[in-house]
């Protein structure tokens, strides 16, 4: 018991650290009790969560943008050579002439100038060695975009067997539950009546705390993978998630 609050102290200083408030704060779950949260329903299709997570995900984005801005980039230096550099240029003043020192006629005068210059670098090649370059960044990005969807599509089905697998663990937690339960009560009866042995009664005992601590470990396990789920497909955290969480009732807890 002592080593177990030494562990809650540890756990209430790192989750402190992580929402940013005092260490000195002691942060304890309200629940008496490890209670499983549902984020995701463990029957949810996983394409559809592929889906949203490929939607949703920011770095997917980050990477897309990325990729658009090489395209683009790509097609600047392949259209480079033939587009001129255009510049307009306007003067006005005045215009006189006359002989000796005598500028006597003289008038108003404004002028327009357009100018569009074509650049060759290199006398071509290195317009070329540019849209190469420029193409294979674009190339390299395309591969780092099909790289990050491939594995956030691996996270989101990594995640979802989990809530899969923990959903159905949990089933059979309780039903251990229920078996070491029953077993305890039929051995309590016999050594009542003098027909069994407080050993038989000591071994229900063990088994049912046993059940009941894998029954806290499944509950715990099922609780990250939802969370990772959540992450996985990019579902923001709400101020008020009642909606989204769904806990068993006490008659389930017993």
């Amino acid at each position: 018991m002592i080593d177990a609050e030494r562990g809650v102290t540890a756990a209430s200083a790192e989750l402190a650290r992580l929402l940013r408030l005092s260490p000195e704060v002691e942060l304890l779950p309200i629940e008496e009790y490890v209670l499983p949260v549902t984020f995701f329903d463990a029957t949810s299709p996983v394409e559809a969560l592929i889906a949203q997570a490929q939607a949703n995900r920011p770095e997917i984005a980050e990477v897309n943008a990325r990729f658009q801005a090489a395209c683009w980039r790509t097609k600047q230096e392949t259209w480079r050579p033939w587009l001129p550099h255009v510049q307009a240029g306007a003067t006005a003043g005045g215009f006189g002439g006359g002989t000796g020192s005598d500028f006597d006629n003289d008038g108003s005068r404004s002028d327009v100038d357009l100018i569009a210059v074509w650049e060759l670098q290199n006398l071509g090649i290195g317009n070329v060695a540019l849209r190469r370059e420029a193409s294979s960044e674009s190339h390299q990005q395309r591969l780092a975009l099909q790289a990050v969807r491939d594995r956030v599509a691996a996270e989101t089905v990594t995640a979802h067997a989990d809530v899969q697998s923990y959903a159905r663990q949990i089933e059979l937690a309780q039903e251990a539950i229920q078996s070491a339960e029953t077993s305890y009560c039929l051995n309590a009866d016999r050594i009542q009546e003098g027909e069994g042995l407080p050993i038989e009664l000591i071994q229900s005992l063990r088994a049912l705390a046993e059940a009941q601590a894998d029954y806290t470990a499944v509950v715990a396990n099922h609780n990250r993978a939802q969370y990772r789920l959540m992450r996985a497909v990019g579902q923001k955290p709400v101020a008020d998630s009642s909606e989204y969480l769904s806990f068993p009732s006490d008659g389930d807890l017993n």
